[in-house]
């Protein structure tokens, strides 16, 4: 049974989530987040069998990127509550936030087996499989989402169906139906052609601010030009966006290798530094300064390696 002490801190929780909403600033806002993950917390140290607790504790987490102990919070919510289909998917979009793709696969099971029309754990699950190479997966998702096409909630989303037409392309692709992908893509292009006069889905995408259905996109472009230079550098700033570094790095390092492009050293360097192989990243930022040299924010950034490596500062015209 609950006892009182955790219902008081959970409506503490409840209001200081309600004053979030009414901030006037991003630093107000997440104050008072981290105000109402606080007392969600007291709740489930009073009442660690409150799932209500680690419902709220989760979601405020998740509302402050701590995906992490977001995941764990919903984890003892589904220990309490195995057979709740919101409680999966709420661990299935948090998995997703951690490119915990199997474990999307798994929570989307989960959900889908209580709940099979819901539609954003087909969603989920669409682009977990698309990440995962498994073709047939995400073959039945994207089928799964299409056959609600004339609904209001698919229908009035164009990035949806957009992105799962383009989707459902590439897993035809990789099960080596060619006709049935094309048909897939013109389908998708025809969608585009509906909402927007771009030049191009990566375009349309990128206007949306839709970096997941952006990498989407170039990466079925990649597989028809994979010697494009200029494809791969976008794919780069585009997988950057997205968070997705690791992929990030390999775009750019694909675009050095078929290229001297400044900007695709630029990128690479950026990607090396961040992942803290600062001598790798000194020489590609070196290689792109060899063509832009004068251009300060490059010079800054060369700096800044430099001192992390504890090197002397040398400028563009020193000789060097």
């Amino acid at each position: 049974m609950t006892t009182p002490d955790a219902r008081d801190w959970i409506r503490r929780g409840q209001a200081a989530l309600e004053r979030s909403r009414g901030a006037d600033s991003d630093r107000e806002n997440r104050d008072d987040l981290e105000k109402a993950a606080d007392a969600f917390e007291q709740a489930t140290r009073r009442d660690p069998a409150l799932a209500d607790g680690w419902l709220h504790l989760g979601r405020t987490r998740y509302s402050l990127k701590s995906h992490e102990a977001a995941l764990a919070a919903f984890d003892e919510a589904l220990r309490l509550s195995p057979d709740d289909a919101a409680l999966w998917l709420e661990r299935a979009r948090t998995c997703a936030r951690l490119d915990r793709h199997d474990e999307v696969r798994e929570a989307t099971g989960q959900v889908l087996r209580r709940a099979p029309e819901q539609l954003e754990a087909w969603v989920l699950r669409m682009t977990a499989s698309a990440r995962l190479g498994r073709h047939a997966e995400t073959l039945e998702a994207c089928e799964a989402i299409l056959d609600r096409v004339d609904e209001p909630e698919v229908r009035g989303s164009y990035a949806l169906e957009l992105r799962t037409r383009w989707r459902l392309g590439g897993a035809l692709a990789g099960l080596g139906e060619s006709e049935r992908a094309q048909s897939a893509f013109a389908g998708a292009e025809a969608v585009q052609a509906r909402r927007w006069d771009w030049g191009s889905p990566d375009e349309y995408y990128e206007a949306l601010g839709a970096c997941e259905e952006a990498c989407a996109v170039y990466e079925e472009k990649l597989s028809r030009m994979p010697d494009s230079v200029d494809k791969w550098k976008a794919a780069g700033e585009t997988y950057r966006k997205a968070g997705r570094f690791a992929e990030a790095l390999a775009a750019f390092s694909s675009a050095t290798r078929l290229g001297d492009d400044p900007y695709a050293w630029w990128g690479l360097a950026e990607e090396l530094a961040r992942a803290h192989r600062l001598e790798e990243a000194l020489e590609a930022f070196e290689r792109a300064r060899r063509h832009i040299p004068n251009r300060p924010p490059l010079l800054a950034r060369i700096d800044e390696v430099r001192e992390q490596l504890g090197r002397r500062v040398d400028r563009p015209n020193d000789g060097s």
